[in-house]
């Protein structure tokens, strides 16, 4: 990972552990595949890598609760803002 990958995973992993706020966007796409808000913690908790996106946004693949695949794309700013899920 590159050192901008590198800090921003623990930017993420440490908002995550201090259970920062989600958008709205992100509970109305955290109800339809029925992922919880612990998945979603567990998973920006646990993820090994995250990838900067075109619009500054960073995609956080890793594993939920149960072990199946879940990825996150967040914010950074004032905290993890989860912008949507996979």
């Amino acid at each position: 990972m590159s050192p901008a990958e590198v800090q921003a995973l623990a930017e993420i992993q440490g908002y995550a552990s201090a259970n920062r706020r989600f958008t709205r966007h992100a509970w109305e796409r955290m109800d339809e595949p029925g992922v919880t808000e612990r998945d979603v913690l567990h998973a920006l908790k646990a993820a090994a890598s995250c990838f900067a996106q075109a619009n500054g946004t960073w995609k956080v693949p890793s594993k939920d609760t149960s072990g199946d695949d879940l990825v996150a794309v967040v914010a950074l700013a004032d905290g993890v803002l989860v912008v949507t899920l996979f």
